[in-house]
C-alpha cells in the first residue's frame, strides 16, 4: 500500500473516532438533559420546621410529584414533570398553597405564609411566561370590569362608556394576539387562549389563535384542553358535520345517523314530559307529511326515562317517524354528544351529513324546507 493512501486512511480513521466520541458525548448530554427534573428551593416565613409540603394538583391525579418537610426554615422539593402544567406547592388538604406553572426548571420561592399570592417566584420558563401574562393583563381586565360597573350603576354617560369599553376590549384582543405570537411555543399560550376565550363573541377566534401555535404548545396539557373545547364548540354548528351516533329504537334495533345518509333528516330532540316539545310536535308532523316524499325525514331523539310515557306520546302526537331513546333522561348519550341543554331543539342535516340549519320552529321550519326542497 502506498504511503499516501495509508496516511489518508489513518486520517479518516482518526476523524471517525472523533465523530464517535462526539456522538457519545452528545448522547450522554441528551440523556442527562432528559433525566433533569425540577428543583424548588423555598423559604416561606411562618412555615415552621416539620411542616409537610408537596407539589400537587388534585385535578391531575396521580399523587404528588414531590414531598418534603421544612427544615431550618427552608425546604427543597425535587421531582420531574412530563410537561409544563399547573401545580400547587403547600400542604395537601389545606388552602395554604402557592400556584406555579411548573416545568423542569430550578425555581426559588420566598415570601410569607399570610400572603402566598404575593410569593416571589424566580426561575422557571413556563412560570415566567405565566407571570408575564398576569402582570400585563390583570390591570387591563380590572379596568374593563370597573368601566362595566360604572356603566351598570348609571353614574356615567352610557354611550361614551360603552364606546370606551369596546375600545379597551379591542386593545386587549390585540395584546392577546401579540402575546400568542411572541409565545407560540410556550405551554402557557393555549392557557391564555382558554381563559380569554369568552372575551370575543366570534366562535372562530379560538381556532384562529390555536392555529398560530407551534406543535409543542398544541400538544401541551392546555393545548389538548383547548383543542377539545374548540371541537366541542363546533359540534352542532351550522356548516359542521353532524357527529355519527347510534341508539336503539323502541324495539331494541340500533339506529345510526349514517343510515339516513342521502336524505335530509331533521334531528328532533324532545320528550313526552316537555310541554313546549308537545306544543311544537304538530309543526314537525306537518313538515314530515309535506316533505316526506321529497327526500326528507325526521329522526326523533327522546330524553324520556319512562318507556310507556314515551311511546304513548309518540302515538298521541302521531309522530310517525323513527324514534330512538336510551331512557337516560338528560343523560341521553346522543343529547350529551350534541351538548343539549334544553329542549325542544333540532338540527337539519343534509344528504352529506352536514348541518345546514338548527332550531327551526313553527312556520320557520316549513319555510326553510320549502326553500331547500321546494313547495
Amino acid at each position: 500500500m502506498k504511503q499516501g493512501k495509508f496516511a489518508a486512511m489513518m486520517h479518516w480513521a482518526a476523524k471517525c473516532r472523533m465523530m464517535m466520541l462526539l456522538l457519545l458525548l452528545l448522547s450522554s448530554a441528551l440523556m442527562a438533559q432528559e433525566n433533569t427534573g425540577f428543583s424548588i428551593k423555598g423559604k416561606i416565613s411562618g412555615w415552621n420546621d416539620g411542616k409537610k409540603l408537596a407539589v400537587f394538583n388534585e385535578e391531575l391525579g396521580g399523587g404528588p410529584l414531590a414531598t418534603t418537610v421544612v427544615k431550618d426554615g427552608t425546604f427543597l422539593l425535587k421531582g420531574k414533570t412530563d410537561e409544563a402544567k399547573p401545580y400547587f406547592i403547600g400542604e395537601e388538604g389545606t388552602e395554604e398553597r402557592i400556584f406555579v406553572f411548573l416545568d423542569n426548571s430550578n425555581i426559588e420561592l420566598s415570601g410569607h405564609k399570610d400572603s402566598l399570592r404575593e410569593v416571589k417566584i424566580n426561575g422557571g420558563t413556563a412560570h415566567n411566561d405565566y407571570k408575564a401574562f398576569v402582570d400585563e393583563f390583570s390591570p387591563l381586565f380590572a379596568e374593563v370590569n370597573q368601566l362595566s360597573k360604572t356603566a351598570q350603576s348609571g353614574s356615567g354617560k352610557a354611550d361614551s362608556l360603552q364606546t370606551l369599553i369596546e375600545s379597551r376590549i379591542n386593545f386587549i384582543q390585540e395584546e392577546i394576539d401579540r402575546f400568542i405570537e411572541n409565545k407560540k411555543t410556550s405551554a402557557v399560550a393555549p392557557f391564555v387562549i382558554l381563559v380569554t376565550g369568552d372575551i370575543s363573541s366570534d366562535p372562530s377566534m379560538k381556532q384562529q389563535r390555536f392555529d398560530k401555535l407551534a406543535i409543542p404548545a398544541k400538544e401541551s396539557y392546555f393545548g389538548k384542553i383547548l383543542a377539545k373545547s374548540i371541537a366541542d364548540a363546533n359540534i352542532g354548528q351550522i356548516g359542521s358535520i353532524a357527529p355519527e351516533f347510534s341508539q336503539n329504537d323502541a324495539n331494541g334495533n340500533s339506529i345510526t345517523l349514517s343510515s339516513f345518509k342521502g336524505k335530509y333528516v331533521l334531528l328532533d330532540f324532545w320528550a313526552s314530559w316537555c310541554g313546549p316539545c308537545r306544543m311544537e310536535n304538530p309543526n314537525v308532523v306537518q313538515a314530515y307529511e309535506q316533505f316526506k316524499d321529497k327526500n326528507f325525514t325526521v329522526l326523533g331523539i327522546s330524553l324520556d326515562k319512562d318507556k310507556t310515557a314515551w311511546l304513548n306520546a309518540v302515538k298521541e302526537d302521531k309522530l310517525n317517524w323513527t324514534q330512538v331513546s336510551d331512557l337516560k333522561f338528560w343523560e341521553n348519550e346522543v343529547a350529551q354528544m350534541f351538548r343539549i341543554q334544553s329542549i325542544p331543539q333540532n338540527y337539519l342535516v343534509d344528504p352529506t351529513g352536514k348541518i345546514v340549519a338548527r332550531n327551526l320552529r313553527g312556520p320557520v321550519l316549513i319555510e326553510t324546507l320549502e326553500h331547500i326542497l321546494g313547495k
